[in-house]
C-alpha cells in the first residue's frame, strides 16, 4: 500500500502545481494488471504501433494511468452547445 500512496501524492502534487495557468481539479487514478487482456486488444483498437505494457517493461506487473480533469471553470469557457 505504501507504493500506491507514493504514486498517488506525486501525481497529486504536480497536478496541484502545475506550473502553468491551467487548473486541474482532482486527479483520477487506476491500476490494471499489465497481462489484463484488454491490452491485447489495443493493437487492433488503436494499430499495430500501439506497444503492449510487456512490450515496454517486460518485467510489468501492473500498469499506472492517470487523468487530470480541467477545473469546471475551464469546462465551461470551452463548452460548445450544438449546432454553434
Amino acid at each position: 500500500m505504501e507504493l500506491k500512496n507514493k504514486i498517488e501524492s506525486v501525481i497529486k502534487t504536480m497536478a496541484s502545481n502545475p506550473g502553468t495557468e491551467t487548473r486541474y481539479r482532482e486527479p483520477l487514478v487506476g491500476y490494471a494488471s499489465a497481462d489484463d487482456p484488454i491490452f491485447d486488444e489495443m493493437k487492433e483498437i488503436i494499430g499495430p504501433h500501439h506497444l503492449h505494457p510487456k512490450e515496454i517493461f517486460p518485467g510489468a506487473k501492473t500498469v499506472v494511468s492517470f487523468f487530470l480533469p480541467f477545473e469546471k471553470e475551464l469546462v465551461k469557457l470551452n463548452w460548445r452547445s450544438p449546432g454553434l
